[in-house]
């Protein structure tokens, strides 16, 4: 996963599939995470997940690794919510209900987390 496997691209998606309890989240939370620490402030990392319970867990994996929880920011469809202290952001699916503010605060955040419907 940590490999440049895909040459001098932007974009990279690397997928961790596998039943419950294999260890999925805790392989990608430490994937991402040292991914993140070889340039902290170029790499930026989009975690999703098809549940919010696996994205709670991401989300305290990457708090465990020592990241600030301001910086695992958790995308919730919850519009109107603003918790950045501790990472937790409402919002609608397109984005359109954050301020300009919290679109900058979003683009500096390390870590994004969400569901593929957000």
């Amino acid at each position: 996963m940590l490999e440049d496997y895909l040459g001098d691209t932007f974009f990279v998606l690397p997928m961790v599939d596998g039943p419950p309890g294999t260890g999925k989240t805790h392989t990608g939370a430490v994937a991402a995470g040292r991914y993140v620490l070889n340039d902290v402030y170029k790499h930026k990392i989009l975690y999703t997940a098809y549940t919010n319970f696996a994205l709670d867990n991401a989300k305290e994996a990457l708090e465990k690794l020592k990241f600030p929880k301001h910086d695992v920011v958790r995308l919730l469809p919850s519009p109107g919510l603003r918790d950045w202290t501790n990472g937790r952001v409402g919002c609608r699916w397109d984005l359109l209900d954050l301020s300009y503010n919290d679109i900058r605060r979003l683009q500096e955040a390390p870590f994004i987390l969400c569901t593929p419907y957000m």
